[in-house]
């Protein structure tokens, strides 16, 4: 069996090293240092350093690019939501919580971070996707459409998509 450099990957291709966990690790203690420090003295708390933002973003673009996610079309709000989770869950960090290599992993906090941040985007919107089937083939919403004095019968075909879309629906 013959090693890799730690610059290859199993392939052969050069590594995209973006975030060094070491140098992640001391700007996230620092900064919450900084926070705890402005709060012990009733100051407003600093502003989290553009260096752990970039770190935040590129993430989230490395977990969009995902087969898991790269099709929907709602990645922007994804990558938005995901962000603020993550400088929400940033003072959060435990750093006596040891990863697989027996030390604080940041880089693994923030990738979980959001990746659930991504699923629960994807959970409301599936919500918001129902929520509108059920109102578009509900037979009760069907005089909403009209205005006042409208006494016109509209047969639009909807009868044929309301017994597909209920069929198998046991409603009692």
């Amino acid at each position: 069996m013959t090693t890799l450099a730690p610059d290859v990957n199993e392939y052969g291709k050069p590594r995209q090293i973006y975030i060094d966990k070491d140098s992640l690790l001391d700007l996230i203690l620092q900064y919450q240092k900084n926070v705890r420090d402005a709060k012990e003295e009733g100051r407003k708390p600093p502003r989290m350093p553009n260096t752990i933002g970039n770190v935040i973003e590129r993430i989230a673009e490395g977990i969009a690019q995902r087969g898991n996610f790269r099709n929907y079309t709602f990645i922007d709000e994804m990558k938005r939501d995901s962000i603020v989770d993550c400088v929400k869950a940033i003072n959060l960090f435990d750093v006596n919580k040891l990863g697989k290599e027996g030390k604080p992993n940041p880089f693994g906090y923030l990738s979980r971070t959001v990746w659930y941040a991504f699923l629960g985007r994807i959970a409301s919107e599936k919500k918001k996707h129902q929520a509108k089937l059920d109102m578009m083939f509900d037979p009760n919403t069907e005089n909403y459409a009209r205005l006042d004095g409208d006494d016109t019968i509209y047969d639009d075909g909807k009868s044929e998509l309301l017994d597909f879309y209920y069929a198998g629906k046991d409603y009692e």
